[in-house]
């Protein structure tokens, strides 16, 4: 069953432990493919992205199942930014107003990336 807005709008400026949330089985299998060279290219790319402007707003490729009125995004950055100073940055870049953005982090024991500190980022379209 999707995730929707409603389950997860207590989940603003947290840090998601456990096993964190769901993905699709198709977005699984997706991960599970990608080759290590493919994953390392896509990071060096996020890695030179960041170094440059500081911070950088990107879809998530393997986003959790949410239903479809959710985008789930990425938030990635250089130096340390708070988790409502990211939601602020993403409203200028997306404009859905801060009530349908939502900001939290992944427990670094459920983090699938280390070298580049980030956010998730779950948008409700307008």
């Amino acid at each position: 069953m999707s995730i929707t807005w409603q389950s997860i709008g207590s989940l603003n400026f947290t840090v998601l432990g456990g096993n964190g949330l769901p993905r699709s089985d198709n977005n699984k299998k997706k991960y599970l493919v990608l080759s290590k060279e493919d994953k390392n290219r896509k990071l060096e790319r996020i890695k030179l992205t960041v170094n440059e402007l500081g911070y950088f707003l990107m879809q998530n490729d393997f986003p959790y199942d949410f239903t479809d009125d959710i985008i789930h995004y990425v938030f990635w950055y250089k130096n340390y930014i708070t988790m409502q100073q990211a939601q602020e940055i993403i409203n200028t870049l997306i404009h859905v107003g801060l009530e349908n953005i939502i900001v939290c982090e992944n427990n670094a024991d459920i983090k699938s990336v280390h070298d580049i500190e980030h956010y998730q980022v779950f948008c409700r379209k307008t």
